[in-house]
């Protein structure tokens, strides 16, 4: 073997030496390693594209909701606000009189009911030419009000058609006359309002918006200036006149505050997919030490030769990282341009689907949003070869040309100790966090053991592989023991295969069980607070007539229905008296409830006090109380409000109201939606639906689970990179090991055979321990995340469908993942490869 490298002379300078040195190692090694670098370079371009995607996506959110906010404030010159809606009519004429004004747009906001319980949005119509009018025209006068579309369809109502709105308030002793007003034009939503753009709302005079609240106060003062008042002179002199209390700001810096306050949700969103794109770059970072690690060995005998014929460690090591450099580049500038055609694609979509939402104009390219990914890919290439390329030098030339020895299979005790001691700090860590409620000591404490795990995989691979040997001996032969053999053989080699994919299952595998434990806490809390699927009662307070029940009993999708009578205001007294609401129910209410623990120990003769309201009388669990019906034995048990049985009530006391199950396999929304026709054919009744609520928040749930497993399923293709990359290069580097098997007999087919088993045992490691580390941290992260809100503790409970879904894909896929390496070593001519390198 030749080398390329020359050899130091008396008339070289050192720095042409180093220089031309460096530059021929290069050289020499990505002529022989480009391919075996190519998967490695595809996993950073992978993680780079990730965080350019999200850095880039961020950005475009951010320029669309500054263009939402400018495009009604921005023309300002200042805005005086008030986030309590208190601004004076006084406040508004000093702001008129002060120097530099010529015109001020007074904005009053404020939420309405009308229509039994449709709430409504309403803020005073812009002006200046400012609004979008659809169908018919701005309000102009007291008593004209435009609604959104959706407001509309909810009141029921068409342009020309009138609202009926209860005034807040009236003449001392009577009642407030409602407020009759007249739908004028149909308003498109925008920036102009403070209320979301889903939200049934409308725009009305300020002259209107007083008459309904009774009184004059503003949410805000958008202040033109005169000509030659700067943005900034005009704010200062309006803070001067208006004095404390009111925030002023220019019509630029109102923009800032608007769309930091409207970026609160984004904002957690960029953290969530920044946090993401992090998992993905470490994942890249341990598949590129793999990598490095394993060519470097392959070329052991290579670099020792190298330093017989005048090459320095350190040019060796500068070498190393320069092909680190080269590679980080190349990868990193392919994923800044795939992110760019992601971004492209997902401007697209919000701009099909997203647009009455957020307008976004294109995409936002920003050099940060391109330097700094590329940036981290570089760094991170680097810093994942540094270890590999110092660890190669340590070794002298001599050792290093010796004939290859097989793999003692010892580990490092160090490694062992720092391992056991990170697992055991880690544990606890989370077990603090978990007790305590302490988000921070929880995640620290399950990176602290993440990394312990890591650490001990040389340790814990080959045990769990040695489990499986009678297996596959059974059920391939030979070939599966042999495959046994060989990823026990090499412990650091086979943790390497499975540390990556490791870190996809576990992720995977968290979420998926902590979506599953959320749902089931949120849904058991909602059943508490709420226990029944629906809930109808009297809009006029009278409260629901027999009639009316027995129709809302043939609605398609109710299952049971109960008559509760509630008594608004009771007086419960043991050693002290209290005044609470009390809920009268049947025996049947069990068949009702999605909770019935609820009014267990519910007899008559008894009444449940929820805690709030034992403590408030001074009465404990088997107390005696007196109530407006008697005297009962006080049951303390967990129920939103006090509770009796009705039979210990003569006349039926209270107002009567409807609870109603729906069958399980209804749609709770189109039950709903049957509920609320069945309630406006009977009139005067009004319908509550948690178990809507509880749908919607499945879905929510499912949602955010479906994104978040899209999102880690680059981390996981990252993983699946690494995995074929580990066993190809491992592959190459046992060469002469499978060409000796096939001279002894084992056949190209059998060969491919061990290595695919070799990738599955690996694989179903990488499982085992994801699955068991992902089923913790899930748990833990939603008991952490839960402490204060689940009082009988979070549940445990595994999607083990989905689960074993998760553990199929990924053991198919280490499969895959082994078809070119096996295929590749089953070609060579077991004499070619026995001839020697």
């Amino acid at each position: 073997m030749t080398s390329t490298i020359p050899t130091a002379t008396a008339s070289s300078t050192p720095s042409a030496d180093w220089g031309r040195d460096v530059r021929a190692l290069l050289r020499a090694g990505l002529r022989g390693q480009g391919r075996r670098l190519l998967s490695a370079g595809l996993a950073v371009g992978l993680g780079v594209m990730f965080l350019a995607v999200t850095l880039l996506l961020s950005d475009t959110l951010a320029a669309g909701l500054r263009t939402q906010v400018a495009g009604s404030i921005g023309d300002y010159t200042a805005v005086v606000s008030d986030d309590s809606g208190e601004i004076t009519p006084a406040q508004e004429q000093t702001v008129r009189r002060t120097t530099g004004v010529a015109a001020v747009e007074a904005v009053q906001s404020r939420t309405i009911i009308s229509g039994g319980n449709t709430v409504v949005g309403l803020a005073t119509a812009p002006t200046q030419g400012r609004g979008s009018y659809p169908q018919g025209r701005a309000p102009r006068t007291d008593g004209e009000i435009a609604l959104t579309e959706n407001a509309l369809a909810a009141l029921s109502v068409d342009v020309g058609g009138t609202v009926s709105v209860p005034a807040e308030s009236g003449p001392p002793g009577a009642a407030a006359e409602p407020v009759v007003l007249r739908v004028v034009g149909v308003v498109e939503p925008s920036g102009d309002t403070t209320f979301p753009t889903s939200m049934p709302a409308g725009v009305a005079t300020n002259a209107t918006m007083s008459r309904l609240a009774g009184k004059t106060s503003y949410l805000e003062l958008r202040v033109v200036g005169t000509p030659g008042t700067s943005p900034e002179q005009l704010r200062d002199a309006l803070a001067a006149a208006i004095g404390p209390g009111p925030s002023v700001r220019t019509g630029a810096e109102e923009v800032d505050h608007r769309v930091q306050q409207l970026a609160g949700g984004h904002d957690l969103l960029t953290q969530v997919l920044v946090g993401f794109a992090a998992v993905a770059l470490f994942t890249c970072m341990i598949v590129v030490a793999n990598t490095f690690t394993i060519l470097l060995a392959q070329r052991q005998r290579q670099l020792a030769l190298l330093r017989c014929v005048g090459a320095g460690r350190g040019q060796i090591v500068r070498s190393v990282l320069a092909e680190a450099v080269i590679l980080g580049a190349l990868a990193s500038l392919a994923g800044l341009v795939l992110a760019v055609g992601l971004g492209e694609l997902g401007v697209f979509a919000a701009d099909r689907y997203l647009a009455d939402v957020l307008p976004v104009d294109g995409l936002v390219v920003s050099p940060v949003a391109l330097l700094a990914p590329f940036g981290v890919g570089i760094v991170l290439t680097v810093l994942a070869a540094l270890l590999p390329a110092v660890r190669a030098t340590r070794t002298s030339p001599l050792a290093a040309l010796r004939p290859e020895t097989p793999p003692t299979g010892r580990v490092r005790v160090v490694r062992v100790v720092l391992g056991v001691l990170g697992v055991g700090a880690g544990v606890g860590l989370l077990g603090w966090g978990v007790s305590q409620g302490d988000l921070t000591g929880g995640i620290a404490g399950g990176f602290l053991s993440f990394a312990g795990v890591l650490a001990l995989g040389p340790v814990l691979v080959p045990l769990l592989v040695g489990a499986v040997r009678g297996l596959a001996r059974v059920s391939v032969g030979a070939p599966g023991a042999l495959a046994v053999e060989n990823a026990r053989r090499n412990p650091r080699r086979a943790a390497a295969t499975t540390s990556a994919l490791l870190i996809g299952v576990t992720l995977i595998t968290m979420m998926t069980v902590g979506a599953t434990i959320a749902r089931t806490v949120s849904d058991e809390e909602i059943s508490g607070q709420v226990p029944v699927d629906a809930v109808v009662s009297s809009a006029t307070g009278e409260g629901v007539t027999a009639a009316q029940v027995e129709r809302l009993r043939t609605v398609p999708g109710i299952e049971a229905t109960t008559v509760i009578h509630e008594i608004p205001e009771a007086t419960i007294r043991g050693r002290e008296e209290t005044v609470v609401a009390v809920s009268l129910v049947d025996p049947e209410v069990r068949d009702v409830l999605r909770a019935p623990r609820l009014v267990e120990g519910l007899a008559p003769g008894v009444v449940l006090l929820d805690p709030t309201t034992a403590a408030n009388a001074g009465v404990v669990d088997g107390g005696t109380v007196t109530v407006p019906w008697g005297r009962a034995t006080a049951r303390v048990a967990k129920v939103g409000a006090p509770v009796a049985p009705v039979s210990d009530v003569s006349g039926r006391q209270g107002r009567a109201v409807v609870w109603l199950r729906m069958a399980d396999d209804a749609d709770p929304d189109e039950v709903s939606n049957a509920l609320n026709r069945a309630a406006a054919d009977e009139g005067g009744l009004q319908v509550s639906s948690p178990a809507a609520a509880r749908a919607e928040l499945d879905r929510a749930v499912d949602a955010i689970l479906l994104v978040t497993i899209g999102l880690l399923a680059v981390a996981v293709l990252i993983a699946l990179v690494g995995v074929g990359n580990t066993l190809g290069l491992s592959v190459i580097e046992r060469t002469r090991e499978s060409a000796l098997l096939r001279a002894l007999g084992l056949t190209g087919r059998q060969l491919r055979g061990m290595l695919a088993v070799e990738a599955a045992v690996l694989s179903a490691v990488a499982v085992v321990l994801g699955v068991a580390m992902g089923i913790g941290y899930g748990w833990a992260g939603i008991a952490t995340l839960f402490a204060d809100i689940a009082d009988d503790g979070v549940p445990l409970v595994v999607p083990w469908a989905r689960i074993a879904l998760v553990a199929a894909v990924a053991i198919v896929a280490g499969l895959l993942a082994s078809v070119l390496p096996a295929r590749r070593a089953s070609r060579v001519a077991p004499a070619a490869a026995l001839a020697g390198e």
